[in-house]
């Protein structure tokens, strides 16, 4: 991983064979981001996506071992449970230019993810939600 900018907007190179999940959770951490938000491209391969089933509150999760274009990367970085939380969502082009997309569990750089990370000033926190069953951003810090 390499980080690029010393203000906001910063830019993260994740290269081939990196989790991006846990380069970007690195990057963050390196630069000291306790908020922020992410939007990026590249490509990835062996990802993990899921969709959130709210009548069951879990969520139904897919493996693909697939390479794919990534055609949007979104994500916010807040804390939870006084961790360094990380929700991302993606589109990912397949080679006959159709997508799939969804929540994003994990993925693994192909060829490079190219991320740019705006720090937030307020420190977003994360608490569970009985209505959904999910932890989501209830308060600043």
């Amino acid at each position: 991983m390499k980080i690029f900018c010393n203000n906001s907007p910063r830019l993260i190179i994740c290269e081939p064979d990196e989790e991006i999940m846990n380069s970007l959770l690195a990057a963050a951490k390196s630069l000291n981001l306790k908020s922020a938000f992410f939007f990026g491209v590249g490509a990835i391969k062996n990802v993990e996506l899921g969709f959130y089933n709210l009548s069951q509150k879990t969520y139904e999760r897919r493996k693909f071992d697939e390479n794919f274009e990534m055609l949007s990367f979104s994500a916010n970085l807040s804390t939870k449970e006084k961790a360094p939380f990380l929700h991302a969502h993606v589109v990912l082009g397949k080679p006959d230019f159709t997508t799939i997309g969804g929540h994003l569990f994990a993925g693994t750089i192909s060829v490079t993810a190219e991320i740019f990370a705006h720090h937030l000033e307020n420190e977003f926190v994360r608490e569970f939600d009985n209505r959904v069953g999910l932890s989501v951003i209830s308060r600043e810090f």
